[in-house]
């Protein structure tokens, strides 16, 4: 089990390293009961740097209850207490922990699709507070035999992965933090001068306009653990944004529901074809939750080497070296990208034999970044 002072390194970091609390800033702490130990942690210390906390502690088994006995009305319900937050608070800290990862096994698509539309309006209050700099928010985990068990990993071994991708093993865990930040401002500089980012593998073959985004530096201030560089797809451009075809072959979860080997084809920035190997009803569902949903919001470079296995939760594996990851749904309005969605949707690819090209210039290697200064793999 994770010590004490290992959930007191944490907290001191995110309050402190991600979100640099002050005295009297309103922070908006979440997460579920099962997460109490780290979530107390962080309670008492943002009490003590003075912060005001309005915390919203919840049930996952509430959410279960809802799903599957609540009418259409209730799944669709948006809190207003929750919008008010969104508006008013200035930080958030959101901790993911679970009993059960498979507790809405078994519901019907359709209301898995408007479980996730009660999100829409809370999520884009905040992604748009977040790219106008009125808030600052964090998303960490508690891990727990829950995602141990989803990862084919004891409890132990899941928390030892954990605590080395926060890199909390390291003497000074917020200098390694400031070290990759370093090497991902290198990334940014050469990809933000450039209009087109191609991906390629046998399994991969797609063409991103990237003219005039903002490439994001990630590096444990939104996500913790963390590490990527990130953008969205220019959806203005005559080419639609992004174009090709490829594989995820990693699974992802969805509401607690494996997804295996999605396909996926884009035109005009849209997608056009979608095939999975499991549960491919959900897949589709979901890809048409919305408009938006079938156009992508952001492409990502996964850098972190410390974490060397999928695990299926998409806050650890999304972060993994030698991947790529795309979202489809909502875009990050500070890249630039303009698609809304009640979705956001991660997809891992891999990478370990690929090649990347910005403008024709081939950066990234079968599993190596080919230039000084970038993230080692």
């Amino acid at each position: 089990m994770i010590s004490q002072e290992l959930y007191q390194k944490l907290s001191k970091i995110l309050i402190h390293y991600s979100l640099n609390v002050q005295a009297e800033d309103l922070v908006w702490l979440q997460g579920d009961v099962s997460g109490l130990p780290l979530l107390s942690c962080l309670y008492k210390q943002l009490i003590d740097c003075g912060a005001f906390v309005e915390s919203n502690i919840s049930a996952n088994s509430w959410t279960e209850y809802l799903g599957r006995y609540g009418t259409d009305e209730q799944l669709l319900f948006s809190s207003p207490s929750d919008q008010l937050l969104s508006e008013k608070c200035n930080k958030m800290i959101r901790i993911l922990s679970t009993t059960n990862t498979q507790m809405l096994h078994g519901l019907p698509s359709s209301r898995l699709a408007l479980l996730n539309q009660r999100r829409k309006k809370v999520l884009s209050t905040m992604m748009e507070r977040s790219a106008s700099n009125t808030l600052d928010w964090v998303l960490s985990m508690m891990p727990c035999s829950a995602y141990a068990q989803e990862a084919q990993m004891g409890l132990e071994a899941f928390e030892e992965l954990f605590y080395k991708a926060c890199f909390l093993d390291a003497p000074d865990p917020i200098e390694k933090w400031k070290e990759l930040s370093s090497q991902h401002e290198a990334m940014i500089k050469f990809l933000e001068t450039k209009t087109e980012l191609v991906i390629k593998s046998s399994e991969v073959e797609l063409a991103i306009n990237i003219e005039n985004m903002k490439w994001k530096n990630s590096c444990g201030k939104r996500n913790f653990p963390d590490g990527e560089v990130f953008t969205g797809p220019n959806l203005k451009s005559s080419c639609g944004g992004i174009n090709g075809y490829a594989r995820f072959p990693f699974p992802t979860m969805f509401s607690g529901i494996v997804i295996e080997d999605i396909s996926l084809k884009f035109e005009q920035g849209r997608v056009v074809f979608a095939s999975a190997k499991t549960n491919q009803d959900l897949l589709l569902a979901m890809l048409d939750t919305d408009k938006g949903a079938r156009y992508v919001g952001e492409i990502a470079i996964g850098t972190n080497n410390a974490l060397k296995q999928v695990t299926k939760n998409i806050l650890l594996d999304e972060k993994i070296g030698k991947t790529f990851h795309i979202a489809l749904g909502a875009g990050y309005p500070e890249t630039g990208n303009t698609n809304t969605s009640s979705l956001h949707w991660d997809l891992i690819g891999d990478l370990r034999q690929g090649r990347m090209f910005a403008d024709d210039i081939c950066f990234y290697n079968d599993g190596q970044f080919l230039f000084d200064g970038w993230p080692k793999l």
